[in-house]
């Protein structure tokens, strides 16, 4: 069982449109600046997910016409004293680092410090598997290494501090997933290879030549790389949540774990600056940021809807977005960009439970001026043991009947590790069972799972909310994964 943070991080949810393969279009018109109407609208959404999501706090920057047009705090950043989030409060954006150290990779290029086209090796001597695959395979995520932070020893080593070389160390001996520019599948790893390659092409430290090279030139004030020691007066807390419940400060994860691949912190302002320097030119060359927001294409001709650091090839109401979603230990970050016309839309949480995306859709739709495009999902088609299952581990979890009888051993680790943590997530499953009340209707909406468990995605109608229950039972039939979260259809 993996904690929602750690998730998220790997998922790349611009937008549920099919990929396509276009470039990036002209330039068009400016757009009309946001107007008092608009920002009514999207404070009342932003508000309104605070709520329905149960979440602590969100921060909102939105650029239009290559300018910070809106940015707002919205709820509190750290509960306990009650301080209210701002615009300048400073969030960790988890894998939203991956496009900064992209960046410097092209940079370096650019600079003759190295070619993309080099095996890893050259820079990093004992990379795994390091003379098969391209320092561009990293970038595309199409290198076929293991994900580090779906190790045991990530697991069990998270919060103490780490060097690279001993997280390289955890999948070291592990084999390629598939032949390296053959498949796409999203890791850490190689970020935290292209991380050591800065360091090896530049002769500087990792952080400390992105400081200099990037953040400061661009004057992000507040980007900065966390410590564990140091506290900012802006900082957010992180928060977690269970079933809809209580939020709980999240379990603290050393940063040391993420170099290059989440452990940039910043405000949301800050990162709707880098947005606007990104696109113009002002970081890399306009050719690199195109290598950085173009999709790449395998060799069966289908696209991997992701670049170079940056998840590409989607449109949304007839746009074509780039950007990226970030996961942390307590916080998400959504950084979602339409190149074209200089627009982004940046938020930045201190709950790991919160889901930006559809709210960045409801953003960017007010921005242009068009309705959402409501879509439902499908329903799957299910036998009677399925419809049967589903009720019966719906009815257990709301009723506050998990443990050990019926949940896995990892499940029980991560999420009842004591007696006093198993009573919680009961407690919390019995008082949003009494709030949601008997189910009314089941949608089956997907099937997916990783090898070896039986994973279900379903919307669930209640009498006054539409719920997405997913749960995954390990081969035996016991619980592996559980969770709840509002629907929206856009």
């Amino acid at each position: 069982m993996k904690s929602p943070a750690v998730l998220v991080a790997a998922l790349l949810l611009m937008t549920d449109a099919a990929p396509v393969q276009s470039p990036v279009p002209a330039p068009t018109e400016q757009l009309p600046m946001i107007t008092p109407q608009m920002t009514l609208h999207i404070d009342s959404a932003v508000s309104a997910a605070l709520t329905r999501q149960h979440v602590a706090a969100v921060s909102l920057a939105i650029v239009e016409n290559g300018e910070v047009v809106y940015a707002k705090g919205y709820g509190v950043r750290d509960i306990d004293s009650g301080a209210r989030a701002d615009e300048q409060t400073i969030y960790p954006i988890g894998s939203n680092t991956k496009q900064f150290t992209a960046a410097a990779i092209l940079l370096l290029q650019e600079r003759g410090r190295l070619n993309i086209e080099d095996p890893v090796a050259k820079y990093v001597p004992d990379a795994p598997h390091g003379n098969e695959i391209t320092v561009a395979q990293l970038l595309g995520q199409v290198s076929g290494l293991p994900d580090y932070t779906q190790t045991p020893e990530f697991g069990k080593y998270s919060s103490k501090e780490v060097t690279p070389n001993e997280m390289l160390a955890t999948v070291r001996d592990a084999p390629l997933a598939f032949k390296p520019g053959t498949n796409w599948q999203y890791s850490n790893t190689n970020y935290l290879l292209l991380s050591m390659i800065v360091v090896a092409a530049s002769g500087q430290p990792y952080q400390t030549f992105m400081l200099d090279n990037i953040l400061r030139p661009l004057n992000l004030s507040t980007a900065t790389f966390d410590t564990n020691t140091t506290t900012f007066p802006d900082e957010a807390r992180g928060y977690t949540a269970f079933a809809m419940g209580a939020l709980h400060g999240a379990p603290r994860t050393d940063y040391s774990w993420f170099q290059g691949a989440g452990d940039l912190m910043m405000s949301a302002v800050d990162l709707a600056k880098w947005d606007i320097a990104l696109d113009s030119g002002s970081v890399v060359s306009p050719t690199s940021f195109n290598r950085m927001s173009t999709p790449k294409t395998l060799p069966d001709g289908t696209s991997t809807g992701y670049g170079y650091g940056l998840g590409a090839g989607n449109q949304f109401l007839g746009h074509q977005i780039v950007g990226h979603l970030g996961g942390f230990s307590g916080f998400i970050s959504e950084d979602l960009t339409v190149p074209s016309d200089r627009v982004a839309v940046v938020l930045l949480s201190n709950s790991d439970t919160f889901n930006p995306v559809p709210i960045a859709h409801d953003i960017l739709a007010t921005i242009y001026g068009q309705p959402l495009p409501h879509k439902p999902a499908k329903k799957l088609a299910e036998t009677n043991a399925e419809v049967s299952q589903a009720h019966v581990w719906l009815q257990r979890a709301l009723a506050g009947e998990i443990g050990k009888t019926n949940a896995a051993p990892d499940f029980m680790a991560w999420m009842m590790p004591t007696t006093a943590a198993e009573a919680s997530v009961n407690a919390d499953l019995r008082k949003l069972g009494n709030r949601l009340g008997a189910p009314q209707a089941f949608r089956l909406v997907s099937r997916e799972g990783p090898p070896g468990v039986h994973a279900f995605d379903y919307q669930v109608r209640f009498a006054n909310d539409l719920i997405d229950f997913q749960y995954a039972l390990t081969p035996s039939g016991t619980l592996d994964y559980l969770s709840f979260a509002p629907v929206y259809d856009y």
